[in-house]
C-alpha cells in the first residue's frame, strides 16, 4: 500500500525540469490543459506570449512540447524511486507508530521546549526521529568515534535536532495550519479573523485554551503515518524528506570533521587541557547553501567557542593576513586580527567575536576612526554586501565576520536590466563602484510600496527600524485557537552597533572620526603601495582564492522561496516550478539570449531543493565558474584580482576627495530632515523690509548666473560627454533622501537642472549654457532613443508616469527646453517619452497625484499636445483622466477625492486634491468633458470640507495634526492651483480660497528653508503668480522684497539653506529641492512674462 502511495507522491512531486528531461516516462493526455501554460506565461512574462516564447526557445523548447508535457501524466513506476522517496517511506512508517504519550513522558529525549513550542511539532517529530536513526546508522558504519554523544553533550545534540525540527516547521506549518483550519469548527477561524482585525489578539484568546481539536487533528494525520497528507501535498513530502537527508549529510560531515580536527584545534589554541565535549550548538546563523549546509557556532566544556564554516576560508585567511601586515607596517590604529584554520572545503574560526561596549569616549572615537580605516581597506579590496549582520562592534574594534564577498567581481549587465539602467553612464558606474559599494555606509532600501525606508548597512543601521513588511507571528501555538498573524514590528538593534555606557552611538556624531580614519588609511596604503605590490607571497595567495559572486540579493531568493511554500504550490511539482521561474524575468529584458542565461538553470536547481543559489569565481579569473555546469567565460568586466591591483595603483588625491565627499553625503542623507507641519503658533518674526532694496532684473539674473556657475563647477563629465551631478534624491512616500547621481526627472534629476540651464541660455542668448543643458540630457536621450523596447518599458515602469518624478516630468521638461533653445530634436524626444505612457502603465499607477501619478502625467502630456496638436497625445491624457475618475473615494461622507500616498485623501498641490483637480480642469479646458469638471469641483469641495478657519489653512493629513505653508502642502500650493485654473473655473468660493490662502502665505512667507518645494522661493512664486493673475502690484513688490531678503541672507551665510540640519555649503543642484529651482525662480522674478511658472506646469 505504501509503495503505491509513494509512486503517486513521486509522480506528483516531480519538478518541471525533471518532466521536461524525462519525456519518455510521460503518458500523453487526450485532453490539453492550458491552465498551467497560461499560469507560466503570467508568472514569467505578465501574460506576454512573445516573451514566454523567448524564454522557452533559449532552453531549446517550444510551446507545443511544453503544452504536451504539462498535460501528460508522469509514470514513476517505470524508474527506481529516488532517494528522498525512501526517506519519506521511513517517515510514514515511523509516523504510523508514533505515540504522543511517549513525547509527554520523555520530553528530555526530544528536541522540544515545552515553554517554547513550535507549531505542529507533534506531527513533525517522526521525521526528526528518522533523521536521528539514519544519522546513527551512518556514523556507526563509519566508526564508533563519530557517534554524536562521543563528541557532543546530549543537550548539544538535541540542539542540532532542534535545528532540523525548526526547518521542518518552516516548511510545513502554513500548510498544516490550512488543513487544521478546515478540520476544526469554522467558528474558530471567524473568531480569530475578527479579533485580528480589531487588534485584540494576544498570545492566545484565553489563559488556558483548549487543545481538543488540535490533538484530534494530530492523531488523525498520524493515523496513516501522514500518507494521505503527503498524497495531497506531494511536493511538501518531497521537501521534508530532502531536508532530512540534507541534515543527515551535513551533520555527519560536521561530526566527522570535528573528530578528525579536534587534536589540531587544541594545538592551534595552545590548550593545556582538552576542549572537552561540545556543550552548545547554535545553528541557522547563515543561509543554507550546497545541500542545506550552514554555519554553526559551537561551545566546548572548556568554555572555548569556535565557528564552523562548511566552505573554503582561504579568503578570510588572506584578509586577516593583510590586516596583520597593516598592523606590522604601522597602520594608524591596529586592526583586530582573527585566527582561522582553513581546511579547504571547510574551516574553523578560533576567535568568536561578540559585541562589547566601548570603555570610554576615547575608545568610541577610536572605534569610528577604525571604521573609517576599515572602509578604506574594503573599498580597495572591492568589498560588497558588508551589511549589519556581517559586522560586529567589539569594543573599540569594528570586525568584519564574513569576508566571502570581498574582491567581489563586477559582471557585465544584462541588456535592459535594472543594473544596465543604473549604469547607463560612466559617471553612474564610477559612483556605484565607490565606497558605497562596500555596504558599510548608510543607504536606504524601501518597502515594495515605497512607504517604509530602512537601512541594513553596517555603519548606518544603528536604531530600531520599522520592518518593511509585516512579519509572521504564531499565536496560541498547538491549541485549538492556533493561527498565524502578520504584525508590524521594529527591527531590533544588532551587534553592529557600538555602545557606550549602555547607550547606542550614532555614527553621525562621529563623522569626522570616520573621515579621519578613511583619509589616514588611504594615505597609509598609498605610502606602502609598493610594499604591497611586491609582496609575492601575499599576491600569489590572493590570486588563488575563490570569491563569491552575488548575482542577485539573497532577500529576493528568500521571498520567492517563502511564497513557493504556500499550500497551493505544494501539491504539484510543476506548479511550484512555475512559481520559482519568476526568476527568469530578470533575463527577459531583451530579445537576444543573454550570456548569463545558464545562471537561471543553476538558480532553479538550488531553489527546488531549498538552497540559496551560490555562485563564484577564482580571484584571478574573469569567468563565472562556481555554481554552474559550464563556466561562463569573460562574464566579468575583469578579474577581481585585477580590480584590486587597479584600485591600489590608482590611489590619488582626486579620488580621496571624491570618496570622502561620498562618505559625508551618505551620512547626511541618513539624517537630513524635511520641513514638518507647522503648528502656526509661531509665524516668522516680522522681517524689516525697510532696508531691503528690490533687486533689479539684471541683479536677479547675475544671482542666477552665480548659481549656474556653481552647478557647472560641480558637474561630472565622462569620456562620452555625458554630464551629471551627485545630489540628494527624494523619496516622497517615505520622506527620505538618497545620496546618488541625479536621475532623469524634473523634480530632482537632470531634467530639472537642464531646464534651469536652458532658461539661463534663453535670457542670456549664451550658447555656453545651452550646450551644457543639452549635455545634461544626453544620457536620457540615449534611453529614449534606444531600439530596445523592453529596456524602454522597464525604464518607464521604474520611474512611473508622474509629472514631477516620472515620464510626465520628462515630457514637460523636454518641451520647455526645446522652446527655450529652439531645438526641435528635443521635441521629438518628448514624443518618444510620451509613447512610453501605455495603458498598462497608466493602469498600474496607484499614486494618482501630480508628483508621481496620473495627475502629473496629464500636465506633461497636455504641454506636449499644445505644442504638436497630436491627437494620440491627447488620447493618453484622456486615458489618465479616466483613471483618475475611476479612483475617487469618499471618506467619512465627505466629497470624493483621491488616496495618493496616505491612507486617506490629502489636500494640497503635490499629493493632494488641489493638484489633481487642477490637472483635470486643464484636461476639461481641452476636451470640454463635463466629467472632468465635475470631478475637479468635487475634489475642491473635499478640500473645503476640511479647511480650518482657526488656522486659515488646509491641514496636512499625512499626519495626525498640523499645517504646512509650502508649495507642496498647505495654503501656497492650493492658492497656486486655484490661480492656475481661474481662466477655466472661477467661483466666489475660489476667490475666497485665494484671499485666505494668500494671507496665510504672507504671514508665514519667510522660513528657514529656501528651495521651491518646501521653502521660501515656493511661496515667492505664489505671490508672483497672484500678482500676475490678479493684477496686484503690491503682491509683486512683496515677492520681490522677500526674494531680495533671501538672497541677502544667502550672501551673508555663504549659501542658500536647503536643509534644516545640514551645512549651507552642501551642494544639491536639483530643481524642486535644490539650487537649480532657486536659480530659475530668480530668473522668473527678473522676466516674469518670458519664463513660465514651472510649479504650475505652464
Amino acid at each position: 500500500m505504501i509503495n503505491d502511495s509513494l509512486v503517486q507522491i513521486v509522480a506528483l512531486a516531480t519538478s518541471l525540469s525533471e518532466r521536461l528531461s524525462k519525456e519518455a516516462d510521460l503518458v500523453n493526455s487526450q485532453q490539453v490543459n492550458d491552465e498551467l501554460l497560461e499560469r507560466w506565461c503570467e508568472v514569467v512574462a505578465q501574460g506576454d506570449w512573445e516573451k514566454l516564447q523567448y524564454r522557452l526557445q533559449w532552453d531549446g523548447l517550444d510551446v507545443n512540447t511544453v503544452r504536451r508535457v504539462l498535460s501528460a501524466t508522469y509514470l514513476a513506476k517505470s524508474k527506481p524511486l529516488p532517494a528522498w522517496a525512501e526517506t519519506l517511506r521511513e517517515i510514514i512508517q515511523t509516523a504510523a507508530k508514533f505515540n504522543l504519550d511517549q513525547v509527554s513522558l520523555n520530553t528530555n529525549q526530544f528536541p522540544i521546549e515545552p515553554e517554547n513550542p513550535l507549531p505542529f511539532e507533534d506531527i513533525l517529530l517522526p521525521a526528526v526521529l528518522v533523521g536521528r536513526q539514519k544519522l546513527l546508522t551512518f556514523l556507526e558504519l563509519q566508526s564508533p568515534d563519530y557517534l554524536p554523544l562521543e563528541l557532543l553533550s546530549e543537550k548539544a545534540y538535541l540542539q542540532l535536532e532542534r535545528g532540523l525540527l525548526q526547518r521542518l516547521v518552516n516548511l510545513s506549518a502554513k500548510t498544516l495550519q490550512f488543513e487544521f483550519a478546515n478540520f476544526r469548527p469554522s467558528s474558530y477561524n471567524a473568531l480569530n479573523l475578527m479579533l485580528e482585525n480589531l487588534n485584540f489578539l494576544a498570545e492566545g484568546q484565553s489563559s488556558n485554551p483548549s487543545v481538543k481539536y488540535y490533538i484530534d487533528f494530530v492523531e488523525t494525520l498520524l493515523q496513516d503515518g501522514l500518507s494521505g497528507f503527503f498524497q495531497k501535498y506531494a511536493v511538501l513530502g518531497r521537501l521534508l524528506a530532502t531536508t532530512v537527508d540534507f541534515w543527515l549529510e551535513a551533520t555527519a560531515e560536521f561530526l566527522q570533521r570535528l573528530q578528525a580536527d579536534k587534536a589540531k584545534l587544541e594545538s592551534y589554541l595552545n590548550c593545556t587541557d582538552s576542549l572537552g565535549k561540545v556543550t552548545a550548538i547554535s545553528g541557522a546563523v547563515s543561509d543554507f547553501h550546497n545541500r542545506g549546509r550552514s554555519v554553526l557556532i559551537i561551545t566546548f566544556t572548556s568554555g572555548q567557542k569556535l565557528v564552523y564554516k562548511p566552505k573554503n576560508l582561504g579568503l578570510e585567511v588572506v584578509y586577516n593576513q593583510l590586516l596583520d601586515k597593516c598592523n606590522t607596517l604601522g597602520a594608524p590604529l591596529a586592526f583586530k586580527v582573527i585566527k582561522i584554520l582553513n581546511c579547504h572545503t571547510y574551516g574553523w574560526v578560533f576567535d568568536y567575536v561578540e559585541q562589547q561596549s566601548c570603555k570610554n569616549e576615547a575608545a568610541a572615537q577610536r572605534f569610528y576612526q577604525r571604521a573609517g580605516m576599515l572602509l578604506c581597506l574594503l573599498y580597495i579590496l572591492g568589498g560588497n554586501d558588508c551589511h549589519y549582520e556581517n559586522f560586529i562592534a567589539c569594543g573599540e574594534y569594528p570586525v568584519l565576520i564574513d569576508t566571502e564577498t570581498l574582491l567581489h567581481p563586477q559582471a557585465k549587465p544584462i541588456e535592459g536590466s535594472v543594473q544596465a539602467i543604473e549604469e547607463m553612464t560612466e559617471i553612474e558606474r564610477q559612483f556605484h563602484d565607490s565606497v558605497l559599494r562596500t555596504g558599510l555606509l548608510p543607504h536606504w532600501d524601501f518597502s515594495p510600496d515605497g512607504q517604509i525606508a530602512y537601512d541594513v548597512s553596517a555603519l548606518g543601521s544603528v536604531n530600531p527600524q520599522q520592518a518593511p513588511w509585516r512579519l509572521p507571528r504564531w499565536k496560541a501555538v498547538n491549541t485549538d485557537e492556533m493561527h498565524l498573524a502578520y504584525e508590524k514590528v521594529k527591527l531590533a538593534v544588532q551587534a553592529n552597533v557600538p555602545m557606550l555606557h549602555e547607550v547606542a552611538l550614532s555614527p553621525n556624531d562621529y563623522l569626522e572620526e570616520i573621515v579621519i580614519g578613511f583619509r589616514q588609511m588611504y594615505l597609509f596604503l598609498s605610502d606602502h603601495q609598493q610594499t604591497l605590490l611586491t609582496d609575492d607571497d601575499f599576491l600569489i595567495a590572493l590570486q588563488a582564492q575563490p570569491v563569491r559572486f552575488l548575482f542577485r540579493a539573497t532577500k529576493v531568493y528568500q521571498v520567492i522561496l517563502e511564497k513557493s511554500l504556500t499550500p497551493k504550490f505544494l501539491r504539484n511539482g510543476i506548479e511550484r516550478s512555475i512559481e520559482l521561474d519568476i526568476l527568469s524575468q530578470t533575463f527577459l529584458t531583451s530579445k537576444q539570449k543573454p550570456q548569463a542565461w545558464p545562471i537561471l538553470r543553476s538558480e532553479l536547481q538550488a531553489m527546488e531543493q531549498l538552497d540559496i543559489p551560490y555562485f563564484g569565481t577564482s580571484c584571478n579569473s574573469d569567468a563565472l565558474n562556481i555554481g554552474l555546469e559550464q563556466p561562463l567565460e569573460k562574464y566579468f568586466k575583469q578579474s577581481s584580482y585585477n580590480q584590486f591591483l587597479k584600485r591600489l595603483q590608482n590611489l590619488n588625491q582626486t579620488d580621496l576627495v571624491n570618496q570622502i565627499g561620498i562618505i559625508r553625503g551618505s551620512f547626511y542623507a541618513r539624517v537630513v530632515q524635511t520641513p514638518v507641519a507647522y503648528e502656526l503658533s509661531n509665524p516668522n518674526s516680522k522681517s524689516d523690509f525697510s532696508q531691503t532694496a528690490i533687486l533689479t532684473s539684471f541683479q536677479l539674473q547675475e544671482k542666477a548666473l552665480v548659481i549656474a556657475q556653481e552647478i557647472e563647477a560641480n558637474c561630472l563629465r565622462d569620456t562620452s560627454f555625458n554630464v551629471n551631478w551627485i545630489g540628494f534624491g527624494y523619496a516622497p512616500n517615505a520622506e527620505r533622501f538618497q545620496f546618488q547621481p541625479l536621475g532623469y526627472s524634473l523634480y530632482d534629476g537632470n531634467c530639472g537642472v537642464a531646464l534651469f540651464l536652458a532658461a539661463v541660455a534663453h535670457v542670456t542668448a549664451s550658447t555656453h549654457w545651452s550646450n551644457l543643458a543639452v549635455d545634461a540630457l544626453q544620457s536620457l536621450r540615449t534611453v529614449l532613443q534606444t531600439p530596445n523596447d523592453l529596456f524602454a518599458q522597464k525604464f518607464a515602469k521604474r520611474i512611473g508616469i508622474g509629472g514631477a518624478t516620472g515620464i510626465g516630468s520628462i515630457i514637460y521638461s523636454l518641451v520647455k527646453i526645446s522652446q527655450f533653445l529652439s531645438d526641435t530634436a528635443l521635441l521629438e524626444d518628448a514624443q518618444l517619452a510620451a509613447k512610453l505612457i501605455t495603458p498598462e502603465l497608466i493602469a498600474a499607477d496607484q499614486q494618482l497625484d501630480v508628483i508621481g501619478g496620473a495627475g502629473g502625467a496629464i500636465l506633461g502630456l497636455l504641454t506636449l499636445y499644445q505644442q504638436t496638436g497630436e491627437l494620440a497625445i491627447l488620447d493618453k491624457a484622456i486615458h489618465c483622466g479616466q483613471h483618475l475618475l475611476a479612483h475617487r473615494v469618499s471618506e467619512q461622507e465627505r466629497p470624493r477625492a483621491w488616496k495618493t500616498i496616505a491612507q486617506n485623501p490629502l489636500t494640497g498641490f503635490s499629493h493632494g486634491a488641489a493638484g489633481i483637480a487642477y490637472a483635470l480642469l486643464r484636461l476639461y479646458a481641452v476636451t470640454k468633458d463635463q466629467a472632468y469638471l465635475q470631478a475637479a469641483e468635487e475634489g475642491i469641495a473635499y478640500e473645503c470640507s476640511v479647511f480650518s478657519t482657526a488656522f486659515a489653512n488646509w491641514p496636512d493629513l499625512r499626519r495626525q495634526s498640523g499645517f504646512m505653508v509650502t508649495w507642496c502642502h498647505g495654503a501656497p500650493g492650493i492658492v497656486m492651483a486655484r490661480l492656475g485654473s481661474l481662466s477655466i473655473y472661477q467661483t466666489n468660493e475660489i476667490y475666497k480660497d485665494v484671499e485666505l490662502g494668500l494671507q496665510t502665505t504672507q504671514k508665514y512667507g519667510l522660513q528657514g528653508i529656501d528651495h521651491l518645494c518646501c521653502g521660501n522661493f515656493g511661496r515667492i512664486e505664489v505671490l508672483l503668480l497672484a500678482a500676475q493673475k490678479l493684477s496686484c502690484p503690491q503682491l509683486l513688490e512683496t515677492a520681490q522684497k522677500n526674494a531680495a531678503w533671501v538672497v541677502a541672507r544667502a550672501d551673508k551665510i555663504s549659501g542658500y539653506q536647503l536643509f534644516n540640519n545640514l551645512p549651507n555649503s552642501l551642494h544639491n543642484p536639483s530643481f524642486f529641492q535644490g539650487t537649480a529651482g532657486i536659480g530659475y525662480q530668480l530668473l522668473r522674478l527678473a522676466y516674469p512674462e518670458v519664463l513660465p511658472a514651472v510649479l504650475l506646469w505652464e
